[in-house]
């Protein structure tokens, strides 16, 4: 893997990463992946802890994977695995095609949806928000 912090991830685990990016962040990118024994496709969260500066996130960069493995719900993502290879740190978890909710918002005429298109999204998110809850983990 190396020093360089511009390296090409493309295997962990029992995983290959197929080079399609789904999402990024400052110091992390979600990729997605395909598990070589079962096929599957899953999303996995690539953080290259190098590159966390924020003593607050690199203290609780756990934090995500084991809030993730409190819940069970039909609407949050599933947590399949956790792995770490030097100063990569990969949250594996169910892949959800479709892409983002806001993408979809932002495709819409006006960037809006009449109040039946939205009612089954919020529907989906009060659940979710609820069982959350109801585990003791409060959303930002």
């Amino acid at each position: 893997m190396g020093e360089s912090s511009n390296f090409v991830l493309k295997r962990i685990g029992t995983y290959d990463l197929t080079g399609s990016k789904l999402g990024k962040g400052n110091f992390a990118y979600v990729e997605l992946a395909t598990n070589r024994i079962t096929k599957s496709k899953v999303a996995m969260k690539v953080i290259d802890t190098r590159k966390i500066k924020d003593e607050y996130v690199k203290k609780n960069i756990l934090r995500e994977a084991l809030l993730l493995k409190k819940v069970n719900h039909p609407n949050i993502v599933r947590l399949y695995e956790t792995l770490k290879q030097n100063s990569i740190y990969c949250i594996v978890t169910e892949y959800v095609p479709g892409g983002e909710l806001l993408s979809y918002l932002r495709s819409q005429n006006d960037c809006k949806l009449s109040e039946s298109q939205a009612r089954p999204f919020m529907r989906q998110l009060i659940s979710a928000l609820y069982h959350m809850h109801e585990q003791g983990i409060v959303h930002r």
